[in-house]
């Protein structure tokens, strides 16, 4: 079940066999940023402005297409994902500001460092998917 690349594809696949290659590799980020969940600790805490423990997951995920340039076919079709946990910890809400403003550990390096270790995860598990299918690809 291969299907025909789109119209953009088709005209990097022509390039490409002017260039004498066989195949030509396509992609797209399709996740691309995190999610972050709190765990609050409530009652007590209340008064204070509230202590919540803050859990962060950054997901990067990217689908590769394999086109065969004489024929502007997809050959092969891989789905790659890579996940980071950094980031999170602490935060504890502002006192007697009725929670305006909160300091946490969401500083721009945690979330540049978290993006980045999941785009490296994505990538490398791209790589190992493409390593596996290009012995299919090579000895048809």
């Amino acid at each position: 079940g291969s299907s025909r690349a789109d119209a953009s594809a088709s005209e990097m696949a022509h390039k490409a066999k002017l260039l004498g290659a066989k195949y030509l590799l396509t992609g797209s980020i399709t996740k691309f940023g995190g999610e972050q969940k709190s765990y609050g600790a409530g009652g007590l805490f209340h008064a204070l402005g509230g202590v919540a423990l803050k859990k962060s997951k950054t997901e990067v995920a990217i689908t590769a297409r394999v086109v065969d340039v004489s024929t502007g076919e997809i050959v092969a079709s891989v789905h790659a994902d890579g996940v980071s946990t950094k980031g999170g910890g602490l935060a504890v809400a502002a006192f007697g500001s009725g929670g305006g403003g909160a300091a946490g550990m969401s500083s721009s390096n945690f979330k540049e460092s978290a993006i980045g270790e999941a785009t490296e995860r994505a990538v490398s598990d791209l790589i190992t998917k493409l390593t596996e299918k290009r012995q299919q690809l090579l000895n048809p």
